[in-house]
């Protein structure tokens, strides 16, 4: 049950970042002409900071850092975690972009299509690294 909770808590929260991330893209790339793959960049950096501290805050409360330098452990965890999930959803984002032109106008198709795939990869880093605890369910917060 801890998991289920745990990772409806993560989609709600991952539909935010989604929110964040895509409502900064589209203001730049769309609104204000900034280059697409820069606007992604901005926008993937802002939304990254908003679901650590989303998740630390609700999906794994109870399993979050406690001290300033555990903190800052589980951040740079959740960094490089989300750097593999947004790899993954740079590479497909970039990928449909090539594959069809035309979605530079709307890159929210493609940034959706790239967001699934994120997904599981960003979960399980949240579950098994970042948020993680020990046999007696104490965080283990170093590297």
């Amino acid at each position: 049950m801890k998991l289920q909770r745990q990772f409806l808590h993560f989609l709600w929260i991952g539909g935010i970042g989604f929110v964040v991330d895509g409502g900064i893209l589209t203001l730049l790339s769309v609104a204000w002409e900034v280059n697409v793959y820069a606007a992604r960049g901005c926008s993937f950096f802002l939304a990254t900071l908003a679901t650590w501290w989303l998740n630390r805050t609700y999906a794994f409360s109870t399993t979050v850092a406690r001290t300033a330098g555990d903190r800052t452990n589980e951040y740079v965890r959740h960094i490089i975690v989300q750097v593999g999930g947004g790899l993954i959803n740079f590479g497909v984002f970039s990928w449909c972009l090539y594959a069809e032109p035309s979605w530079r106008t709307m890159p929210l198709l493609p940034f959706a299509v790239g967001s699934f795939f994120g997904l599981l990869w960003n979960f399980s880093g949240a579950k098994l690294w970042t948020f993680r605890v020990d046999r007696h369910g104490y965080p283990t917060n170093h590297f």
